[in-house]
C-alpha cells in the first residue's frame, strides 16, 4: 500500500447517516451536550436544590448529588448552586422582619421535641435560649444600681479630738 493512499479517506467514510450533519441543509450547528434547556426546565432544577438544601448535606455533597440526579454536568450543579443561593439572600432579604418569630417558635419546636426523646441537655439550652430571648432571663444592669466605694484609712491619720 503506498504512503499516499493509507491516509486518504472517502467523504463520508465511517460516518453513519443518522450522525452525519451536512451544515448547508441543517442550518445551524448542534450543541456538543445536547440541546438547551428551557427556562421553566430550569427553573424547576433550580427549585428542586433548594428544597433539598435543608438534609444537613454540605454544599459539595449537595452539588454532586445534585448532578447526579439530574444528570447534568457538575460546572452546570454549581450555576444551579449560585441560583439557589441567590434565592436564599432573597428571602432573608424579604422575611427579616419576621425572622425573630420564626426563630422562637424553631426553639420552641426543638424544645419539646428534645424534651419527648428525653434529651434533656439539649432541652435545658433550648430552654434558656428561649429566656434570654423573651428577656426573662437577662442579668440585672449594674449601671442601675448605686455605686458604693468604702475606703478604711488608719487610725493616726484620723484628726485628734
Amino acid at each position: 500500500m503506498p504512503e499516499d493512499e493509507k491516509y486518504e479517506i472517502e467523504y463520508g467514510q465511517g460516518i453513519s447517516e443518522e450522525d452525519y450533519i451536512d451544515l448547508k441543509t441543517e442550518g445551524t450547528r448542534r450543541r456538543p451536550f445536547g440541546p438547551k434547556k428551557h427556562a421553566s426546565e430550569v427553573e424547576n432544577r433550580v427549585q428542586r436544590l433548594y428544597k433539598r438544601q435543608l438534609e444537613g448535606l454540605t454544599c459539595r455533597q449537595l452539588v454532586l448529588d445534585h448532578a447526579d440526579k439530574e444528570q447534568i454536568g457538575t460546572a452546570t450543579a454549581w450555576r444551579d448552586w449560585n441560583r439557589v443561593q441567590e434565592l436564599n439572600s432573597e428571602d432573608f432579604k424579604r422575611e427579616r422582619e419576621n425572622m425573630a418569630g420564626r426563630i422562637f417558635s424553631m426553639r420552641n419546636r426543638l424544645f419539646h421535641a428534645a424534651m419527648k426523646r428525653g434529651q434533656m441537655a439539649t432541652a435545658a439550652q433550648v430552654l434558656d435560649s428561649l429566656a434570654k430571648m423573651v428577656g426573662c432571663d437577662q442579668v440585672e444592669q449594674t449601671n442601675l444600681l448605686p455605686d458604693i466605694r468604702i475606703r478604711v484609712e488608719r487610725p493616726e491619720a484620723l484628726p485628734d479630738k
